[in-house]
Protein backbone atom coordinates (compact mmCIF):
# COMPACT_ATOMS: atom_id res chain seq x y z
CA UNK A 1 0.00 0.00 0.00
CA UNK A 2 2.82 2.49 0.90
CA UNK A 3 4.34 2.09 -3.06
CA UNK A 4 0.72 2.35 -3.86
CA UNK A 5 0.37 5.85 -2.75
CA UNK A 6 3.91 6.65 -3.49
CA UNK A 7 3.07 5.73 -7.10
CA UNK A 8 0.23 7.61 -7.23
CA UNK A 9 2.30 10.54 -6.11
CA UNK A 10 4.45 10.53 -8.40
CA UNK A 11 2.21 11.07 -11.15
CA UNK A 12 0.04 13.47 -9.21
CA UNK A 13 1.44 16.08 -10.79
CA UNK A 14 1.21 14.38 -14.55
CA UNK A 15 -1.96 13.60 -14.58
CA UNK A 16 -3.41 16.71 -16.51
CA UNK A 17 -0.53 16.49 -18.57
CA UNK A 18 -1.24 12.91 -19.76
CA UNK A 19 -5.03 12.67 -20.46
CA UNK A 20 -6.73 9.18 -20.57
CA UNK A 21 -3.56 7.47 -19.21
CA UNK A 22 -4.40 6.79 -15.43
CA UNK A 23 -7.77 5.89 -14.19
CA UNK A 24 -8.28 7.07 -10.62
CA UNK A 25 -6.62 3.80 -8.81
CA UNK A 26 -4.39 3.47 -11.32
CA UNK A 27 -0.56 4.85 -10.94
CA UNK A 28 2.61 4.30 -12.35
CA UNK A 29 6.75 3.43 -11.34
CA UNK A 30 9.37 5.37 -12.96
CA UNK A 31 13.40 4.57 -12.76
CA UNK A 32 15.68 6.65 -13.17
CA UNK A 33 19.76 6.45 -13.93
CA UNK A 34 22.31 8.64 -12.95
CA UNK A 35 25.50 8.72 -15.38
CA UNK A 36 28.82 10.33 -13.90
CA UNK A 37 31.20 12.52 -16.54
CA UNK A 38 34.58 13.85 -16.15
CA UNK A 39 34.38 17.70 -15.74
CA UNK A 40 36.61 18.88 -19.40
CA UNK A 41 34.20 15.67 -20.93
CA UNK A 42 30.78 17.80 -19.39
CA UNK A 43 28.76 19.17 -22.39
CA UNK A 44 27.34 22.94 -21.84
CA UNK A 45 25.33 25.74 -23.13
CA UNK A 46 28.27 27.86 -23.41
CA UNK A 47 29.88 25.56 -25.61
CA UNK A 48 28.35 25.77 -29.05
CA UNK A 49 29.98 28.49 -31.21
CA UNK A 50 28.70 30.77 -34.36
CA UNK A 51 29.38 29.02 -37.33
CA UNK A 52 28.58 25.84 -35.83
CA UNK A 53 26.73 23.00 -38.33
CA UNK A 54 23.69 21.62 -37.34
CA UNK A 55 23.47 17.76 -38.15
CA UNK A 56 19.80 15.99 -37.20
CA UNK A 57 19.87 12.34 -36.97
CA UNK A 58 16.75 10.80 -38.70
CA UNK A 59 13.96 9.61 -36.00
CA UNK A 60 12.03 6.37 -36.55
CA UNK A 61 8.78 7.98 -35.74
CA UNK A 62 7.16 9.44 -33.15
CA UNK A 63 9.33 8.60 -29.99
CA UNK A 64 6.62 8.63 -27.61
CA UNK A 65 6.33 12.28 -27.59
CA UNK A 66 3.09 14.16 -28.47
CA UNK A 67 0.70 11.12 -27.76
CA UNK A 68 -2.04 13.40 -25.84
CA UNK A 69 -2.68 15.06 -29.54
CA UNK A 70 -2.38 11.66 -31.11
CA UNK A 71 -4.93 10.19 -29.22
CA UNK A 72 -7.20 13.25 -29.29
CA UNK A 73 -6.92 12.71 -33.10
CA UNK A 74 -7.34 9.57 -33.83
CA UNK A 75 -9.94 8.33 -31.49
CA UNK A 76 -11.54 11.85 -29.96
CA UNK A 77 -11.76 13.66 -32.98
CA UNK A 78 -12.02 10.55 -35.01
CA UNK A 79 -12.48 7.22 -35.33
CA UNK A 80 -9.44 5.71 -36.99
CA UNK A 81 -8.74 1.46 -37.27
CA UNK A 82 -5.44 1.46 -36.66
CA UNK A 83 -5.11 -1.72 -39.35
CA UNK A 84 -6.37 1.29 -41.70
CA UNK A 85 -3.53 1.69 -44.21
CA UNK A 86 -4.15 5.51 -45.19
CA UNK A 87 -2.08 6.51 -48.67
CA UNK A 88 -0.18 8.84 -46.90
CA UNK A 89 1.39 6.24 -44.80
CA UNK A 90 2.95 4.28 -47.67
CA UNK A 91 1.63 0.64 -47.23
CA UNK A 92 2.12 0.88 -43.29
CA UNK A 93 -1.37 0.57 -40.76
CA UNK A 94 -2.09 3.64 -38.72
CA UNK A 95 -0.72 1.19 -35.67
CA UNK A 96 2.50 0.58 -37.17
CA UNK A 97 3.20 4.30 -38.20
CA UNK A 98 2.08 5.23 -34.49
CA UNK A 99 3.44 3.06 -32.59
CA UNK A 100 7.05 2.38 -34.22
CA UNK A 101 9.64 1.62 -31.55
CA UNK A 102 11.82 4.87 -30.38
CA UNK A 103 15.29 4.69 -31.67
CA UNK A 104 18.26 5.20 -29.40
CA UNK A 105 21.31 7.30 -30.54
CA UNK A 106 23.79 6.39 -27.49
CA UNK A 107 26.08 3.75 -30.11
CA UNK A 108 26.71 6.05 -32.78
CA UNK A 109 26.93 9.42 -30.65
CA UNK A 110 29.11 8.00 -27.60
CA UNK A 111 31.93 7.37 -29.71
CA UNK A 112 31.91 10.95 -31.16
CA UNK A 113 31.83 12.95 -27.42
CA UNK A 114 34.33 10.58 -26.40
CA UNK A 115 36.46 12.04 -29.16
CA UNK A 116 35.35 15.79 -28.75
CA UNK A 117 33.87 15.88 -31.74
CA UNK A 118 30.72 17.07 -30.82
CA UNK A 119 29.75 20.67 -29.08
CA UNK A 120 26.36 20.45 -28.21
CA UNK A 121 23.64 17.50 -27.96
CA UNK A 122 19.61 17.89 -28.50
CA UNK A 123 17.31 15.34 -27.93
CA UNK A 124 14.19 16.06 -29.76
CA UNK A 125 11.73 15.07 -27.34
CA UNK A 126 8.15 16.53 -25.99
CA UNK A 127 8.26 20.34 -27.56
CA UNK A 128 10.02 19.61 -30.40
CA UNK A 129 12.81 21.40 -31.95
CA UNK A 130 11.06 24.49 -30.90
CA UNK A 131 11.40 23.59 -27.23
CA UNK A 132 14.37 21.03 -26.94
CA UNK A 133 16.84 22.90 -30.00
CA UNK A 134 17.62 26.10 -27.89
CA UNK A 135 18.65 24.38 -24.82
CA UNK A 136 21.69 23.24 -26.57
CA UNK A 137 23.45 26.80 -26.72
CA UNK A 138 23.81 29.84 -24.89
CA UNK A 139 20.84 33.10 -25.63
CA UNK A 140 23.39 35.05 -27.96
CA UNK A 141 23.28 32.38 -30.46
CA UNK A 142 20.28 31.57 -32.76
CA UNK A 143 19.75 28.10 -34.57
CA UNK A 144 18.56 28.26 -38.62
CA UNK A 145 17.11 25.38 -39.44
CA UNK A 146 16.32 24.67 -42.66
CA UNK A 147 13.56 22.12 -43.36
CA UNK A 148 13.74 21.29 -46.29
CA UNK A 149 17.18 19.35 -45.68
CA UNK A 150 15.91 15.89 -44.70
CA UNK A 151 12.60 13.81 -45.55
CA UNK A 152 9.45 14.24 -43.92
CA UNK A 153 8.20 11.41 -42.45
CA UNK A 154 4.64 9.90 -43.65
CA UNK A 155 3.34 9.49 -40.09
CA UNK A 156 3.73 13.40 -39.25
CA UNK A 157 2.02 14.48 -42.86
CA UNK A 158 -0.95 11.96 -41.63
CA UNK A 159 -1.61 13.62 -38.65
CA UNK A 160 -1.24 16.63 -39.59
CA UNK A 161 -3.96 16.63 -42.51
CA UNK A 162 -6.14 14.40 -40.30
CA UNK A 163 -6.29 16.90 -37.68
CA UNK A 164 -6.18 20.09 -39.34
CA UNK A 165 -2.54 21.05 -37.39
CA UNK A 166 -0.83 23.97 -38.46
CA UNK A 167 3.28 24.00 -38.98
CA UNK A 168 3.52 25.87 -35.71
CA UNK A 169 1.26 23.30 -33.64
CA UNK A 170 3.70 20.26 -35.73
CA UNK A 171 6.98 21.60 -34.54
CA UNK A 172 5.92 22.33 -30.95
CA UNK A 173 5.05 18.87 -30.15
CA UNK A 174 6.83 16.34 -32.97
CA UNK A 175 10.36 15.52 -33.48
CA UNK A 176 9.39 16.19 -37.06
CA UNK A 177 11.98 13.35 -38.49
CA UNK A 178 14.96 14.41 -36.33
CA UNK A 179 15.24 12.66 -33.21
CA UNK A 180 18.72 14.42 -31.98
CA UNK A 181 20.47 17.13 -33.41
CA UNK A 182 24.12 17.60 -32.97
CA UNK A 183 26.30 21.41 -33.12
CA UNK A 184 29.73 20.18 -35.16
CA UNK A 185 32.16 22.90 -35.90
CA UNK A 186 32.63 23.53 -39.84
CA UNK A 187 36.01 21.41 -40.01
CA UNK A 188 34.74 18.28 -38.34
CA UNK A 189 31.90 18.04 -39.87
CA UNK A 190 32.75 15.66 -42.76
CA UNK A 191 34.69 13.32 -40.07
CA UNK A 192 31.07 13.44 -37.58
CA UNK A 193 28.40 12.23 -40.79
CA UNK A 194 31.35 9.92 -42.35
CA UNK A 195 31.66 8.16 -38.34
CA UNK A 196 27.27 8.13 -38.32
CA UNK A 197 27.57 6.91 -41.79
CA UNK A 198 29.40 4.07 -40.85
CA UNK A 199 27.02 3.50 -37.93
CA UNK A 200 24.46 3.00 -39.67
CA UNK A 201 22.69 6.42 -39.01
CA UNK A 202 21.07 8.70 -41.57
CA UNK A 203 22.30 11.93 -40.81
CA UNK A 204 21.66 15.61 -42.28
CA UNK A 205 22.83 19.08 -42.40
CA UNK A 206 20.02 20.93 -41.10
CA UNK A 207 21.25 24.27 -40.61
CA UNK A 208 23.58 26.33 -38.56
CA UNK A 209 24.29 28.44 -35.11
CA UNK A 210 24.75 32.19 -36.28
CA UNK A 211 24.70 35.54 -33.72
CA UNK A 212 21.62 36.04 -32.95
CA UNK A 213 19.55 38.92 -34.24
CA UNK A 214 18.16 41.84 -31.59
CA UNK A 215 14.64 40.80 -30.79
CA UNK A 216 14.93 37.49 -32.45
CA UNK A 217 13.80 34.01 -31.04
CA UNK A 218 16.70 31.59 -30.25
CA UNK A 219 15.60 29.74 -33.50
CA UNK A 220 13.87 29.97 -36.62
CA UNK A 221 12.64 27.19 -38.98
CA UNK A 222 13.14 27.91 -42.91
Amino acid sequence: EGCRQAGAALIGGETAEMPDMYDQDEYDLAGTVTGVVEKDDLLTSDQPQAGAILLGLASSGIHSNGFSLVRQILFKDHQVDLAATPAKLGGQTVGQAVLAPTKIYVEPVLPLLKDHLVEGVAHITGGGLIENLPRMFGDDLQAQVDSSAWPSLPVFDYLKELGGLSDDDCWQTFNMGLGMILAVQPDLVDQVKSRLNQAGEACYQVGQLVNRPAGEEKIVIK
